[in-house]
């Protein structure tokens, strides 16, 4: 009899995570990840523990790659930046967006804690808004999260795109803007 197939979770991980981000999260099965690795099922279990810790290293591996796109510099504005890395990274690795946030995503409640919003210091916010409190940034962020998060689920399934940088760029400017009017608006003219 030959002797077992052993493999690290390490290797287990890194090749799920191929799995996911070619063929998507109903694709990452132990004997999808058997098959790749050339093994069977049991090595694949044995090691993995559980596909709950299997999927929570796979949202590690998949937030790695977000936070890559939502850190690059497309514009000069750092709230603007992590908008269009969102966008982009809905476009761009399809199966990856749809694994964070269409089939398997977190309340929203839960998201602060594993998405945490970047914040830039209030030197560089008020560059970009002018004097803001807080609530008010709250606000606008709140409703730019939908508008982003609606325009990257549509690139993500296809249904609308894909879109070049520019026109990303130019759909979250004028979004944005359009949120900062109406809390000038209903401020009384000051944020």
């Amino acid at each position: 009899m030959p002797p077992k197939k052993r493999f690290s979770m390490a290797q287990i991980a890194e090749t799920a995570f191929r799995l996911l981000r070619e063929e998507g999260f109903p694709a990452v099965t132990a004997r999808s990840i058997a098959s790749a690795l050339g093994a069977s099922t049991m090595p694949i279990y044995s090691a993995m523990g559980s596909m709950d810790a299997l999927t929570a290293e796979l949202r590690k591996r998949a937030l790695a790659v977000l936070d890559g796109y939502q850190l690059t510099e497309y514009t000069e504005n750092p709230y603007l930046n992590q908008a269009v890395g969102y966008v982009k990274f809905s476009q761009n690795e399809r199966n990856l967006f749809r694994f964070l946030f269409i089939e398997s995503p977190v309340s929203m409640e839960d998201q602060d804690a594993i998405y945490p919003l970047r914040r830039p210091d209030g030197g560089a916010r008020s560059q970009w808004f002018g004097p803001i409190d807080e609530k008010t940034l709250g606000s606008i962020a709140f409703k730019s999260y939908f508008f982003v998060h609606g325009l990257a689920t549509a690139l993500a399934l296809g249904t609308a795109g894909p879109f070049d940088d520019v026109r990303i760029v130019r759909l979250l400017e004028e979004a944005g803007g359009a949120f900062v009017l109406f809390e000038k608006k209903t401020t009384g003219g000051s944020l």
